[in-house]
């Protein structure tokens, strides 16, 4: 059986995570929970964790420890934190020969304030993943049988160009887009009829097709677009596809340490049952068990499920529409 040649795109940070109570929220305001900590003071966390992070990264090792051929394709610092990104990589054996380096900025860097709950507040720069400078010069090198799109930092003209040569080349692709082109919904929603997977979340999927209910936006995206992949948090999953939508709650309920990566770890296992020929409810429950690990453990990698792990079944509701 020939193995699926997959291209991940977007984001590579690197990510520093702090561990302490004293980031539990300790008052509301307006509906968000808050903490506060006084200026010029100086205080103890309980831990630190290094980890690689940006959501083309993980997704790119949940397709090569499943045995897929996986490339990520994007732009570091040439920095150290780039070198990390790069050698995180190919311990996992993913390609970075799609990988180039900015000459005039660093690495994307992050670092998360990580709450006893799982919880965490980011603090983010992008860097290098700010903007991509996408040429079809870039792709070349490679003819995979999918493009797994993620965040793009609001690179529209980077996305275009994704597509346009997919069409050329009649490349398969699957997009979990960020918040960036989200916000330029008008133009994002043009692209959806070449897209194969679409995956948002609940609050993203109103933000494009309008407030209704769940399952009247998902049978609008459903129209451009073949497979629509909504999940809502602890509430679990919804997939449209053949005029079917499955429903699923979640795998297991485990305690969260992290919840970093788990919505990457859902998508990216979901995309490679999809791309490997499964039945859309394996998808769903490969997906699922991804993000279950991955909250058990701190970092978006680390918990990322390899191919000889045994998964439980899921009760997965299937509803024609």
């Amino acid at each position: 059986m020939k193995k699926v040649h997959i291209v991940s795109i977007g984001a590579a940070v690197q990510d520093v995570f702090l561990q302490g109570k004293i980031f539990k929220p300790v008052k509301e305001e307006d509906g968000d929970l808050v903490n506060e900590f006084d200026l010029g003071t100086k205080n103890e966390i309980e831990g630190v964790v290094h980890s690689v992070g940006g959501g083309a990264t993980n997704a790119s090792v949940t397709f090569s420890r499943l045995g897929l051929n996986s490339w990520y394709m994007g732009r570091v610092g040439d920095d150290i934190a780039g070198r990390v990104v790069l050698e995180t990589l190919a311990h996992d054996h993913v390609n970075t020969s799609l990988v180039w380096f900015a000459k005039d900025t660093g690495t994307g860097y992050s670092t998360l304030l990580l709450a006893p709950s799982g919880e965490r507040t980011i603090l983010t720069y992008r860097g290098a993943s700010s903007e991509y400078n996408l040429t079809s010069t870039r792709f070349k090198s490679v003819k995979p049988d999918w493009f797994y799109v993620s965040s793009l930092s609001g690179d529209m003209d980077a996305l275009e160009g994704i597509v346009n040569y997919a069409k050329k080349k009649k490349i398969k692709i699957a997009i979990n887009p960020g918040k960036g082109e989200l916000k330029q919904h008008a133009r994002f929603k043009k692209m959806l009829p070449f897209f194969e997977i679409l995956s948002v979340n609940k609050e993203e999927m109103e933000q494009l097709f309008g407030t209704a209910d769940l399952f009247t936006l998902m049978k609008r995206a459903n129209k451009d677009v073949p497979i629509v992949v909504v999940t809502d948090g602890a509430k679990g999953s919804y997939v449209i596809h053949d005029s079917k939508i499955y429903k699923a709650g979640m795998y297991k309920d485990v305690k969260v340490i992290d919840r970093t990566g788990a919505g990457d770890a859902f998508c990216s296992g979901f995309v490679a049952m999809v791309a490997m020929n499964q039945t859309i409810e394996t998808a769903i429950t490969y997906g699922s068990a991804n993000s279950t690990s991955v909250v058990g453990h701190i970092g978006a990698k680390a918990g990322i499920l390899k191919s000889n792990k045994y998964l439980d079944e899921m009760k997965i509701q299937i509803i024609a529409v």
